[in-house]
């Protein structure tokens, strides 16, 4: 491997690390996340909902962590938050993306999720595609090839009672996102390059 190729590497490879870390830190993303809102509101919505009190918040680590009625089913979770003006100081959990490190240049979205409790400010989001498009965004900028996502079929909470639901956060949201379904293994995939 020449010098260029080692040098590249190295790079590369750091930043992932760099990027997984601030997951492991439980910190603030760094991601504006502004644009996105802004992307993905529902047309034809009426709502008082201030855009500069939404943050992203990284968690690490599985089963319940610093928010409330967010169960993690993957190793690195990424979380919509929202300050609900000037009498709550609290960052209260709205949705979340989890994912796992599926080799050197590949992510594998195993959760998304809506928090109880929070539709009054979900649903004037396309907030599926809107985590995933963030995702994929952060992803792709610390360099990261490939995203994949579970099929509903494979969520921990599948259940059939449960199909319609699921099928429309996965399955549903992977397909208007372009993601293609791959038969070998179950998952919908995405080139990020």
């Amino acid at each position: 491997m020449g010098r260029f190729a080692q040098f590249y590497f190295k790079v590369v490879r750091n930043k992932k690390s760099f990027e997984l870390s601030r997951f492991r830190m439980n910190s603030t993303s760094g991601i504006g996340v502004g644009k996105y809102l802004k992307a993905f509101e529902k047309s034809n919505t009426q709502h008082d909902l201030d855009f500069d009190n939404f943050s992203l918040e990284c968690s690490y680590g599985y089963g319940y962590g610093r928010f409330y009625r967010v169960y993690s089913d993957a190793q690195y979770t990424l979380t919509l938050t929202y300050q609900g003006g000037e009498y709550d100081e609290n960052l209260n959990a709205v949705a979340s993306i989890g994912f796992e490190v599926g080799g050197p240049s590949t992510i594998i979205v195993k959760q998304i999720q809506g928090v109880s409790g929070k539709d009054s400010i979900l649903k004037h989001l396309k907030w599926e595609r809107m985590l995933l498009t963030i995702l994929m965004d952060w992803a792709k900028n610390a360099g990261f090839k490939t995203v994949k996502i579970i099929q509903a079929k494979s969520s921990h909470w599948y259940s059939s009672a449960r199909h319609d639901s699921l099928f429309m956060k996965y399955d549903v949201t992977a397909r208007r996102s372009g993601f293609k379904f791959n038969q070998a293994d179950e998952t919908y995939v995405r080139s990020l390059v």
